[in-house]
């Protein structure tokens, strides 16, 4: 037996000794990516997951950037619209209390160096721009300003121009309609906001130009300067009559299209006019200084020289060439090569050193909803590339296409590979914009409420019974009408109430709004006060049951979307009065008049009873 026992004895030790072994052998944590490179362009996306070594059961986790707390899970997606370097921080614990941290930095960079800008005034009167970028693989980024800063473009974008890597965005009526304001200043490279100037004297202004610190607007009334240092506007005397289209800067002048002349300004005063024989279409900066000036009648390009002002060469075109009413010239060039469509959908070039003209694509050919042309043409001074957008109509504006092709006009050819990737990548966008205002994932609550409650109405009429899903508002409205003797009234006018929440389904699902979310929302909440101050009154199940389903819907509601961040007040500021809209809000507004006159009568009846 004693032998027995030492055995035993050994073996427990083993046991023992393997057992330290393993409780001693280092624990360690760190960021795993798919990526080589922790460097990434604006918007796009850093995928990253923790990676752990002797640690067991269950696992927590913590991702935090610059210190602030953005996941639990063990996967995280880093994705920022601003540059900079970011500290990414990892921490994970597991059930016995052991805590392991580590760190990363990545970095972010630009995203808009390289392609070129859609500028999209957006619905006449009632919309803000927005500013559109298609990189050099052909994939577009749509709302490109507001994905950088959350913030929106002034009201009816007009005209761009980029001077010493900043942007200057001019809109035609300011911080109308939740517009920041008149002009923007942004970074070229990053689309990063650094200025914002309004001014409500200008009557309608369409185009700017930048010439160091000054930069002048044409308006209704002529050209004005404004000092980007001091924010003094003056007007530039001698300049009215200056047409609705693109200036050409070259030096420190401003070239001005009058209606058979060129305005020449500079330090804000007109030192000269350029006189021609018809009207001006487009003007200009050609690729060796000098400038490119396109004539209606007889239709024509004119070199000249913006020095002297004395034409260098002219040539006549066997089509007519026109911007039609767009507020850019008629025509587009890289080098020699000048590139116009008549605004019209038949594209053709001139090559200037040749005095050739030649029509080289029929732009209904590829893009099948073409239908107006509207500021359109633009080719790329780098890589010859020629952008062609177009329009469906007036009334469809938003039904929208580009056409992109080389400098030998065959197809451009997209990186499909690219194109896929960025597909993913707004697909992700969308599923993040659940929480911000995108498709908001509790609508169809809504829907639910308006419905059944129509249905409680119904079946209370056929056979006096109601379920625990009905409106409080409703119900009151019903038992005063039966006391009144005024039950169609009452029957209509529920059916009315309960009919605005499947408006709201409509505006929240279908249409993307935040603010009805946040509205239907809103007079729900409303609805189950009334219900909580009915309970003292009369406490049985007709009014418990409904308030509690009630609380389970604000709560599932309320955590489905968020609602109270500054993405849900940045949309209730924005919110455009369109003729619905404004039907909407009286709707509503009268809804909640009625459920708060329902509070007040209900008040007046517990006191006295």
């Amino acid at each position: 037996m004693k032998r027995y026992f030492v055995l035993a004895v050994v073996a427990l030790g083993l046991v023992f000794t393997a057992c330290d072994e393993e409780e001693n052998l280092n624990s360690s944590v760190w960021i795993g990516s798919e990526s080589e490179s922790n460097v990434i362009a604006q918007l796009d996306t850093l995928y990253l997951d923790a990676r752990i070594e002797n640690l067991s059961g269950a696992m927590r986790y913590l991702w935090t950037v610059d210190g602030k707390e953005v996941s639990t899970a063990s996967t995280y997606k880093f994705s920022q619209p601003k540059t900079g370097e970011y500290v990414i921080g990892l921490a994970v614990s597991d059930d016995k209390g052991e805590n392991l941290q580590t760190t990363m930095t990545a970095k972010v960079e630009g995203r808009f160096g390289k392609g070129a800008f859609i500028l999209n005034e957006g619905n006449m009167g009632n919309e803000t721009g927005t500013l559109t970028f298609v990189d050099s693989k052909g994939i577009a980024v749509d709302s490109a300003y507001y994905r950088v800063n959350q913030t929106l473009l002034g009201n009816v974008c007009q005209d761009l121009f980029i001077s010493d890597n900043k942007m200057y965005i001019l809109s035609q009526n300011g911080a109308k309609n939740g517009g920041e304001g008149l002009l923007t200043i942004a970074n070229a490279t990053s689309l990063e906001k650094e200025k914002v100037y309004d001014n409500t004297t200008l009557s309608w202004p369409s185009n700017l130009a930048v010439v160091g610190e000054n930069l002048y607007i044409r308006d209704n009334n002529g050209v004005y300067m404004l000092d980007t240092s001091t924010e003094v506007l003056t007007f530039v005397e001698g300049t009215k009559g200056a047409l609705k289209n693109r200036m050409a800067v070259v030096g420190d002048k401003a070239f001005v299209m009058g209606n058979k002349q060129l305005f020449v300004i500079q330090n804000g005063a007109v030192i000269h006019t350029v006189s021609f024989e018809s009207a001006l279409s487009g003007v200009a900066k050609t690729y060796d200084g000098n400038l490119w000036v396109s004539c209606t009648k007889p239709a024509s390009i004119i070199k000249v020289s913006p020095v002297d002002y004395k034409t260098i060469d002219s040539h006549t075109l066997n089509v007519s060439i026109g911007a039609g009413w767009g507020v850019a010239p008629a025509f587009s060039a890289k080098d020699d090569i000048i590139y116009f469509s008549n605004a019209g959908f038949k594209l053709y070039r001139h090559i200037f050193s040749q005095n050739e003209t030649e029509e080289v694509a029929d732009i209904k050919e590829y893009v099948e909803d073409a239908g107006i042309y509207y500021n359109s043409l633009g080719v790329d001074p780098v890589s010859g590339e020629v952008y062609f957008a177009t329009l469906k109509g007036y009334a469809d504006y938003k039904t929208n296409e580009y056409a992109t092709f080389d400098e030998k006009c065959t197809d451009f050819e997209a990186d499909e590979t690219a194109i896929a990737k960025e597909l993913t990548k707004q697909r992700e966008y969308k599923e993040e914009l659940q929480k911000t205002g995108g498709v908001l994932t509790g609508s169809n609550w809504f829907l639910w409420i308006g419905v059944l409650s129509i249905l409680n109405i119904i079946l209370g009429c056929i056979v006096n019974l109601q379920f625990v899903f009905g409106l409080a508002v409703t119900q009151s409205i019903q038992g005063i009408a039966v006391e009144t003797g005024t039950e169609i009234l009452g029957i209509i006018l529920s059916v009315l109430i309960s009919g605005f929440y499947i408006w709201t389904y409509y505006l929240a699902a279908k249409k993307e709004h935040l603010w009805a979310y946040f509205a239907g929302w809103s007079i729900y909440l409303l609805d189950a006060l009334i219900y909580l101050l009915i309970l003292p009154i009369e406490f049985d199940a007709s009014i418990i049951w409904p308030l509690f389903l009630h609380a389970i819907l604000l709560v599932v509601l309320y955590s489905s979307t968020p609602l109270f961040n500054e993405n849900t007040w940045q949309n209730i500021k924005t919110f455009d009065w369109t003729h619905s809209r404004i039907a909407y809000a009286i709707y509503g507004g009268m809804i909640t008049l009625i459920q708060i006159g329902c509070l007040v009568l209900i008040g007046i009846i517990g006191l006295q009873n």
